[in-house]
């Protein structure tokens, strides 16, 4: 650039020089009005268009050589329009003459006035300023590199240059692409400079007005500063460097936009190093404050401060829901330095504060430009999500605890690239709840997932919404799983090999302790194993598999519960304990499917219950059967008892076929009966038969068991049967008194037996007694 600069100014002293020398001979010999019509002549010639002096030529020599043009216009080129290419209202140029003799260019204030230029390009790509430079459209070889001159006639270089200054006013430019569809009106242009001088500082200010049409977009911008050079061309510097642009639009975000930049720049063409400091740019309430350093143009360093002064202003940039609060008192801060020829860039410090957060951090980034990869750490302090929310107008669900989301925090390290990201060092805190741990996801396009989490203790209850005062109305079962289903396309993409361990779970009031969850999906197959948890005095182990390779995903499931009360159990989920004793279950079941209807009626496998020193509740078998003996006597029924039946030990097993479990041995062993029972349950259609089979044991201790000294040993059965909702229980009594008359018969053919037999042995007896006494009396005779 410096060698440019160098030849732009011999060629541009060799000329003035010309031109001086030229006017000179003009002025002492010719008045320049006389040769109007030769010169408009020779030009249209030369470029076959039109040039029109309205004005008059006005030239002078001494003490300054100077040249005067008044209006003047250039017709434009043919095929585009009537309208001039070039009109100028103004010239005024003038040259002090002495200093020319000594090699140095002193000119006055050169002033440039109504300056319009109509610039087009046609779809073909032919513009019309073609013709004057001696090109066409299809002329795109460049010149080739000419060598330097050595012809000891060339012009020698200026000595000194001064130059008053240039005003250029009321300037218009128009640039009309049909090729690329653009165009462009500059208008109002004006440009005053002080005084021009090598190695001199000259003030500049430049304003102007531009439209364009693809965006439309009306622009106003404004630019002054002091601009200094050296004689050599090296050293440059912009002081008060000051920027002003003021935008409308409806392409714009906001309209109307304004923007504010102030600077100091010092470069060194040379070295290529620059500086720019005090750096302050001002936009939609923003304010930038900074300093940048450039080595070799692409290396540097920088100090970035941005503040949020306006938050109404910045706002208008959101989405109309969100609140200008999310930016209010927001600022970011960070030092950081980049060498593109190591490829390195580092964020030394990073703050970032912005509605009620504060975000701290670093990364140091390698090939940035190669292969991408970045590493650092990043922690916010501690803040308020529902502050958050509030401040973003987001509306949080409501929450049974009205106390929670109020407090959280995060910290991390981090190392990534543009196809992979590790999380290390992971800690969120969230209330009450510390999760830590760490995570890896590579591959973005087919994310595959690793994670090793640890979850202290979590009370999932307190974020589900508030039960509702009114149980809500059930829903038919069709209708609950219309909707459900699934999502078999996101379940074959899962790449995850993960690990989760809790301390202690609260869920759906249920209290869970050293919870164990190891999942593996890839290829469509999901494996959850081991899964075991602690609970209520025992445990649940667990082995669940999803294969979802297919479009009818199948499920297997493996579980077993040990040793669970299941009274605590049942009173913490539901409110209530209607059966309750020491749980003991194993289940292996499998489905097909995609959606709960369709699992429910594949539902296939078997499963295997005890339940140990418990009871039931909503049933008092014992009352039942007393108040079917009253019945039997015609006698009023008992009163009212609990609702519950004691037990010793409950066992059953089932089969299940197609969503219909059948069982066929239950045995449940209470101090009063021992029961047995059969029948189905019918899962997809919610119904369920089912046959108790209730015997008083002979005993008089138990559950009132003195009071039925009649029923014992008979067989009393009971029905459950109906929809789940609304199941009738009840009593066969017709089994009941035919077993009864029965066991009057059986007693009434015994004490007949009894009877007969004791008639029997009386009848025996005496006639053994008669045969003796015979006896005796022949053999009293036989011996007198």
């Amino acid at each position: 650039m410096p060698k440019f600069l160098k030849i732009t100014l011999y060629t541009l002293s060799a000329a003035v020089l010309l031109i001086i020398f030229t006017l000179i001979g003009i002025l002492l010999f010719v008045d320049p009005n006389d040769y109007k019509n030769d010169i408009t002549t020779a030009v249209h010639e030369a470029t076959g268009r039109e040039l029109i002096i309205d004005g008059d030529l006005e030239l002078s020599v001494f003490p300054w050589l100077g040249l005067s043009l008044g209006q003047t216009r250039l017709g434009n080129a043919a095929g585009f329009g009537d309208q001039p290419m070039a009109q100028i209202e103004a010239v005024d140029i003038r040259i002090k003459l002495l200093p020319l003799l000594e090699s140095q260019l002193e000119m006055k204030t050169v002033l440039l006035h109504g300056l319009q230029l109509n610039l087009a390009r046609r779809t073909d790509g032919s513009s019309n300023w073609d013709d004057l430079t001696g090109q066409s459209a299809e002329a795109t070889e460049a010149p080739a590199e000419k060598t330097p001159s050595t012809d000891e006639s060339a012009p020698l270089p200026l000595a000194a240059l001064a130059i008053g200054g240039i005003e250029l006013s009321d300037a218009r430019i128009v640039w009309d692409d049909q090729q690329g569809g653009q165009h462009i009106t500059i208008d109002n242009l004006q440009l005053q400079t002080g005084a021009l001088a090598l190695g001199e500082p000259v003030d500049i200010h430049l304003s102007l007005d531009v439209e364009t049409r693809e965006p439309a977009l009306r622009n106003h911008i404004e630019f002054s500063t002091r601009f200094d050079i050296d004689n050599a061309f090296q050293q440059l510097q912009l002081s008060d460097l000051q920027l002003t642009i003021d935008s409308q639009g409806e392409a714009l975000p906001v309209s109307p936009l304004s923007l504010r930049l102030g600077a100091e720049i010092v470069a060194n063409l040379d070295t290529q190093q620059a500086t720019i400091s005090d750096l302050q740019i001002d936009a939609l309430g923003t304010e930038l404050r900074g300093d940048i350093r450039l080595e070799q143009w692409q290396n540097g360093d920088a100090r970035i401060h941005i503040d949020i002064s306006d938050p109404q202003a910045l706002a208008s940039l959101l989405p109309a829901d969100l609140s200008s609060q999310l930016v209010s008192e927001s600022s970011l801060s960070m030092e950081t330095l980049w060498s593109i020829d190591k490829q390195t860039a580092t964020v030394k410090t990073l703050q970032i504060k912005a509605a009620g957060l504060q975000i701290d951090g670093n990364i140091e980034a390698t090939q940035i430009i190669d292969a991408p990869q970045a590493s650092g750490r990043f922690s916010i302090a501690e803040f308020s999500p529902r502050q958050l929310a509030a401040s973003a107008n987001i509306e949080l669900p409501e929450t049974s605890d009205p106390q929670v989301l109020n407090k959280a925090s995060l910290s991390l390290a981090f190392d990534g690239s543009l196809d992979a990201i590790e999380l290390q060092e992971f800690s969120l805190a969230a209330d009450d709840t510390q999760l830590t741990g760490t995570a890896t996801v590579s591959n973005f396009e087919q994310p595959a997932i690793r994670f090793k989490l640890a979850i202290d203790g979590i009370d999932v209850d307190r974020y589900l919404p508030p039960q509702p005062d009114t149980p809500p109305v059930p829903v038919p079962a069709g209708a609950a799983v219309e909707a459900a289903g699934l999502p078999l396309e996101p379940l074959r993409a899962l790449d995850v090999d993960g690990r989760i361990t809790i301390g202690k779970l609260k869920a759906a009031n249920a209290q869970l302790a050293d919870i164990l969850l190891v999942l593996k999906a890839k290829g469509g197959q999901l494996h959850l194993h081991p899964l075991q948890a602690n609970l209520y005095g025992g445990s649940y182990a667990g082995d669940i598999r999803m294969d979802v390779r297919s479009d009818t995903p199948k499920i297997s499931l493996n579980e077993v519960i040990k040793n669970v009360q299941a009274g605590p159990l049942l009173k913490d989920i539901n409110g209530d304990d209607p059966i309750s004793g020491t749980a003991n279950l194993q289940a292996k079941v499998t489905t097909l499917g995609s959606d709960p209807e369709a699992m429910m009626k594949t539902l296939n496998g078997s499963a295997q219950m005890q339940f140990l020193d418990g009871s039931v509740k909503g049933i008092n078998i014992g009352h039942m059967l007393r108040s079917a003996q009253a019945k039997l006597k015609g006698k009023p029924a008992p009163p009212e008892e609990l609702k519950q039946t004691d037990f010793a030990e409950v066992t059953a097993s089932v089969s299940i076929a197609d969503g219909v479990v059948t069982n066929k041995d239950l045995s449940a062993k209470t101090p009063l009966l021992r029961i047995s029972g059969e029948g189905t349950v019918d899962l997809p259609k919610e119904r369920l038969d089912y046959r108790l089979v209730s015997t008083i044991v002979n005993t008089t201790t138990g559950q009132a068991g003195k009071n039925l000294e009649q029923l014992r040993g008979l067989p009393i059965p009971i029905r459950i049967k109906g929809p789940f909702a609304d199941p009738k229980i009840s009593l066969d009594l017709k089994s009941v008194m035919n077993a009864k008359a029965k066991q009057k018969l059986d007693q009434q053919k015994k004490k007949l037996k009894e009877k007969t037999d004791k008639a029997v042995v009386k009848e025996r007896e005496k006639a053994k007694e008669k045969v003796k006494e015979e006896v005796d009396k022949a053999l009293k005779g036989l011996f007198r």
